[in-house]
């Protein structure tokens, strides 16, 4: 368990860091002179493209809003499912299963909406 928590500390920490300096570095806030806007592009281009800004609820990509919304019920609802088998079960060794099956169901389920709204792109333009 202290891995665990060690972890996620770790990744709350990050978050909180990487955030920081992406609402830092907007405009309107002081930037260093030497600042590349390709280079900040070209980031913000490679990390669309690996993960379609599904957590970025001001993005214009109509799947990313709609997973947004779905991921703030997935979430939760997998949360609450955890708790509640785990608690019931007192399985708390077997019960963890549980996150790593829900990561791999929610990238299923951005995939197939990507998918989806692709086939519904090609269809109104053909």
């Amino acid at each position: 368990a202290l891995p665990l928590a060690l972890g996620v500390a770790l990744f709350i920490r990050a978050g909180l860091i990487r955030g920081t300096h992406r609402r830092l570095l907007e405009p309107g806030y002081p930037r260093p002179e030497c600042w590349d806007e390709s280079s900040e592009q070209r980031s913000d281009q490679a990390q669309s493209a690996a993960w379609g800004h599904v957590w970025d609820p001001n993005t214009r990509d109509p799947v990313a809003k709609r997973m947004a919304r779905w991921g703030g019920v997935y979430w939760p609802a997998v949360t609450l499912i955890y708790i509640l088998i785990s608690f019931l079960s007192e399985s708390w060794e077997v019960t963890w299963i549980i996150w790593p099956v829900a990561a791999l169901a929610w990238v299923a389920l951005v995939g197939l909406a990507r998918v989806r709204h692709n086939r519904r792109s090609e269809s109104e333009t053909a």
